[in-house]
């Protein structure tokens, strides 16, 4: 059987989901994962299986980046 899933966003939490769900979803440094059998949620960097899918929040494009692009002659 599947494992199923809970993911805490912020102030907002999402499941049931599966590891694909989630996997489609995206996940950030910041998130947290629970699942049957845990006691407590844990941040999603913490569980192996979720480890390759975190993005880190410094992965932001800055709004100076694009504004260089633009103008850039």
């Amino acid at each position: 059987m599947e494992k199923i899933y809970v993911l805490k966003q912020n102030k907002f939490m999402y499941g049931p989901l599966t590891y694909l769900q989630i996997k489609a979803k995206g996940l950030r440094d910041s998130d947290q994962i629970w699942y049957e059998g845990m006691s407590d949620w844990l941040p999603a960097t913490n569980i192996a299986e979720f480890k390759e899918l975190v993005r880190t929040t410094n992965d932001k494009i800055s709004s100076s980046s694009f504004f260089t692009r633009l103008f850039k002659f």
